[in-house]
């Protein structure tokens, strides 16, 4: 006979950053790299620019992208956009570079930051 309530049975609780660990997370690998990333953003670059640029082999592409663009948010950092995700698929050395779509992403997003740093430093 089945016990008629399941609340004696717990799973353990992990932490946020525990879970986002095993979720393979930013920091995943190297066990608190993400933090120290957000501590010197947020310390020293209020106010400065900066753009997310990830190059990988296939996917996971666009979380590496975003939690790059979190700590540079949350440190109050100016980001411009581009046509597209800062982003260039290529598993070798140099095969980014035939990305034609990556390639034109990376010139919108060059002169997205030109513009913004004329604007900030004059």
């Amino acid at each position: 006979m089945a016990p008629s309530s399941t609340a004696s049975f717990r799973h353990p609780r992990r932490s946020r950053r525990e879970r986002r660990r095993r979720d393979g997370g930013v920091g995943s690998v190297d066990g608190g790299i993400d933090d120290q990333i957000a501590q010197v953003v947020v310390d020293h670059a209020a106010g400065d620019h900066g753009a997310a640029v990830v190059a990988v082999r296939r996917a996971g592409s666009i979380h590496v992208f975003d939690s790059i663009n979190h700590f540079f948010l949350i440190g109050q950092m100016i980001v411009p956009g581009s046509i597209y995700w800062n982003m260039g698929i290529g598993r070798e050395k140099g095969e980014v570079e035939e990305d034609a779509e990556g390639v034109k992403t990376m010139k919108a997003l060059g002169e997205n930051m030109a513009w913004l740093i004329k604007k900030l430093h004059g």
